[in-house]
């Protein structure tokens, strides 16, 4: 005993290892297991969150822009709607399931069981109001966008259509002609001053000319089989005929040679990138002046209530692992529970993409029936089976017999009522001292930098994308998915390397490949080519590799500086960083390659953040397993020993 308290005492010597004088009984946990088959149980709470939240951001976005032609400022306020609720909602309801314990469903079922059943079950009926409030929205909605889509898309630009912005007849050549005008006189509110630059510059003989002559010439693309090698090139043909635009189908599609293709596709990159997103715009105003408000509030009042049950679920749904795990095994049980979460974004992808597979044969209001009901049946399936699989005090208690014998943090149902009352009289975190929190914080502060850094880039590559690689957004959509294809393969091995290594050196690791994988897009990603389609390919699925090694440590060194009591409240904190980032870097992003430099300042930008968040790291002083703390004091007093002998 004396032994082992000397060691633990040379732990706690360290300054970065108090962790070891909370928990002075600490034994060699070298034997201690992750029970994979329990995890998994457990996970299926996140594979919940994770269905919603992966079809929810790609489809509710996409739902308002076809259903209320809303612009991009309005859409985002949205959205945005729903990472506010999250940033407030998330840390109260991570307390509030932290103290259900002692209530009688508590009693029953613990402390996060009742959160996560209660906000699926919400949810679900939530989801089918969605359709019902936009179906006949959505009805009118794609008339009228058909009609102002063909103005753009068909070849002759003297045919006339309403302009929404005054309300009387205009061609396409007058619309572009007029929007080039305001440029020249300093408005850029329709053609972008960057744009408009470099159009100029580009097209100096005949710039107004060039532009006014742009249309879509409906090219399919043929890129990503260009890269892979074999092409095939096909265009479909708009007509018009008494004040009706169609579009022709695709088994209409008329055969291109190579070079015609080639021809036809410099002016369908000079159209996506100078008139593509005002186009947009101006077919969103003509919806938008229709728009039935009635149904738009009917579909608010259903996403809000969506929105309010998943923050019910998901930091209970998050919060269950660490309740069920063992202090030292947390790293490759959130790396358990991310995997299941990304099956649960799997099948969230799979909702939505097999459905817009077929958009041509199937109505789009029915299209949205088939992505909420088979959504909403998905939550079903994945709820029933948490239900049947988890329980949830039998799992506790087996954590907590576990943790008893090596010596580890324990959740003390007893004692929880005297402890709560006394953090709820002043600030909860005065129990936890200064040295903790300062880590807390710096933790919170690493997270906040890479998260902006990662989705200033994932949010707008859409747009590097098309605008730089010359690739299309379906491209894009392929490397994301490969990119959690990765991400799925990796998340076993980095959850067990950071228990090796430990979680901070971990977090550093993956950082390192970030940045690099960043800086050499910046450094070698010029001008579009096949080249650097898959220089970027590489990197971005490297970069997203690294930051695996951040998503499955950082939350467990969060847990490490709470206590088993308020594992929920710190969770939900560790949201608020997460969330405010996810909403915060697509904006900066956005800024950055507007005003600074491009698209090579996004990526120089986006590698200063993670750096900025790796040097954070170095500084945290908390975090780690106990186990691996004692590990590490012990080697060093094995090589103290040996160098005094």
């Amino acid at each position: 005993m004396d032994e082992e308290k000397n060691l633990n005492e040379s732990a706690a010597d360290r300054v970065d290892a108090p962790e070891v004088a909370e928990t002075p009984q600490v034994k060699d946990c070298k034997d201690l297991k992750l029970n994979y088959p329990q995890t998994l149980k457990v996970g299926l709470g996140f594979a919940v969150v994770m269905i919603f939240w992966t079809v929810y951001n790609f489809v509710v976005p996409l739902l308002l822009e076809q259903a209320f032609g809303f612009s991009n400022t309005i859409r985002n306020v949205i959205v945005g709607i729903a990472s506010a609720m999250c940033m407030v909602l998330l840390p109260i309801f991570g307390g509030i399931s932290d103290r259900s314990g002692r209530t009688k469903l508590g009693r029953r079922f613990g402390r996060r069981t009742p959160f996560i059943v209660i906000g699926t079950v919400i949810t679900i009926v939530a989801m089918i109001l969605v359709p019902i409030s936009v179906s006949k929205q959505l009805t009118n909605s794609n008339a009228i966008r058909t009609q102002y889509q063909g103005f753009f898309e068909i070849e002759d630009g003297n045919i006339a259509i309403t302009n929404p912005e005054t309300g009387t007849p205009i061609t396409r050549n007058e619309l572009l002609a007029s929007w080039y005008d305001e440029a020249e006189n300093g408005n850029y509110s329709h053609l972008g001053k960057t744009d408009f630059e470099k159009l100029k510059s580009e097209h100096p003989d005949n710039t107004r000319d060039f532009y006014v002559s742009l249309y879509n010439p409906q090219v399919s693309n043929g890129k990503l089989m260009g890269v892979i090698g074999s092409a095939t090139y096909s265009i479909r043909n708009v007509t018009y005929a008494d004040g009706t635009f169609t579009l022709a189908s695709k088994e209409d599609s008329v055969a291109l040679s190579e070079e015609q293709y080639n021809t036809l596709n410099a002016t369908a990159t000079a159209y996506a990138q100078y008139v593509d997103d005002t186009a947009n715009d101006f077919v969103s105003a003509a919806v938008n002046k229709e728009v039935n408000w009635g149904f738009f509030g009917f579909f608010l009042v259903a996403l809000v209530l969506i929105i309010l049950a998943q923050t019910v679920i998901r930091t209970p749904a998050v919060s269950l692992m660490p309740d069920v795990t063992p202090s030292p095994l947390r790293s490759p049980g959130n790396a358990m529970i991310n995997l299941i979460g990304g099956v649960g974004g799997g099948i969230g992808f799979l909702i939505y993409t097999i459905t817009f597979m077929f958009a041509d044969k199937i109505p789009l209001s029915t299209q949205y029936w088939i992505i909420f009901g088979t959504m909403a049946a998905s939550l079903a399936l994945v709820l029933t089976l948490f239900i049947l699989l988890v329980r949830e005090r039998k799992m506790v208690e087996q954590c907590n017999a576990i943790c008893r014998e090596y010596g580890l943090p324990v959740y003390e149902e007893k004692e929880e009522e005297g402890k709560t009352k006394k953090k709820a009289k002043g600030n909860m975190f005065k129990a936890y001292g200064k040295k903790k929190i300062t880590s807390f914080l710096l933790i919170l502060g690493s997270i906040f930098m890479w998260f902006i850094g990662y989705y200033a880039i994932a949010n707008n590559m859409p747009i590097y994308c098309v605008k730089i690689l010359g690739v299309s957004t379906g491209l894009a959509s392929i490397v994301s998915g490969a990119s959690l294809v990765v991400a799925a393969i990796g998340f076993i091995p980095v959850g067990i390397m950071g228990r090796k290594i430990g979680r901070r050196w971990s977090i550093i690791f993956g950082f390192s490949l970030a940045i690099i994988s960043y800086l050499l897009v910046a450094i070698c990603v010029n001008k579009a080519s096949d080249t650097a389609t898959i220089i970027f390919m590489a990197c971005y699925m490297v970069s997203g590799f690294g930051l695996i090694f951040a998503n499955v440590n950082t939350l467990p060194m969060v847990l490490e500086v709470s206590s088993p009591e308020d594992i929920g409240r710190f969770t939900g904190i560790y949201y608020i960083a997460t969330m405010s980032a996810q909403t915060i870097g697509p904006i900066l992003g956005g800024l950055v390659m507007d005003y600074i430099g491009g698209s090579k300042a996004l990526f120089i930008f986006s590698a200063a953040c993670v750096a900025l968040g790796a040097i954070m790291m170095l500084f945290v002083k908390h975090g780690e397993a106990p186990d691996f703390l004692s590990q590490q004091s012990a080697r060093k007093e094995a090589r103290a020993a040996k160098h005094s002998a």
